[in-house]
Order: structure tokens, then C-alpha cells, then sequence
């Protein structure tokens, strides 16, 4: 299946990225009532932001996302360097131009 054309292998971060960072935070609230809830308490007050779960699981996509790019751009420089260089060789063993 792709996904707006793009093939599957490529899109694999940005899909495993947030499902990581949501098991890790539904872990650590599952932790937190383990603890009691002084202790959770405490430590949600540590943190002291109650949007701290969804922060880190955009955060994660966002990184993911960015990745994704960069290695998207290197492989289409990379590709593209590559053709002008079979065409260099060409052109020197056909002397075409």
C-alpha cells in the first residue's frame, strides 16, 4: 500500500515513530499508577506540564518527519549524481558531443 505514492519502506518511520512514543507514554501512566498517586503526582509535577505526553509524541513525528526528507533529498541528490556521471562516461567513451 503507499501512501500519496510514496512506497511503504519510506513512510515506515514517520508510522513507527508515534506508535513507539505512544506505547512509551501509555507505559509510563501505567508506571505512574503502579506507583500510587503521591508518587505519580510527584512526578507529573516534576515534569510540570500537563501536555507533556502529547509534546513528546508530536515531537517524535516531527523528528521522524524531518528524517524522512533529509534522506529523501540525499537518495534524489545521490540518484541524480549518478546519472550525470554514467552520462560523463558516455559521453568521454562516445565522444557524442
Amino acid at each position: 500500500m503507499s501512501l500519496c505514492g510514496a512506497s511503504p519502506g519510506r513512510t515506515t518511520p514517520v508510522r513507527w515513530c508515534p506508535t513507539t512514543s505512544a506505547f512509551y507514554e501509555i507505559v509510563e501512566w501505567r508506571g505512574g499508577q503502579y506507583l500510587g498517586k503521591d508518587t505519580a503526582k510527584a512526578f507529573v509535577a516534576a515534569q510540570n506540564d500537563p501536555w507533556d505526553s502529547q509534546v513528546d509524541t508530536a515531537l517524535a513525528v516531527a523528528g521522524a518527519f524531518f528524517t524522512s526528507l533529509v534522506v529523501w533529498f540525499r537518495r534524489r541528490l545521490f540518484h541524480r549524481n549518478a546519472q550525470l556521471n554514467a552520462l560523463k562516461k558516455i559521453h568521454e567513451i562516445y565522444r557524442v558531443f
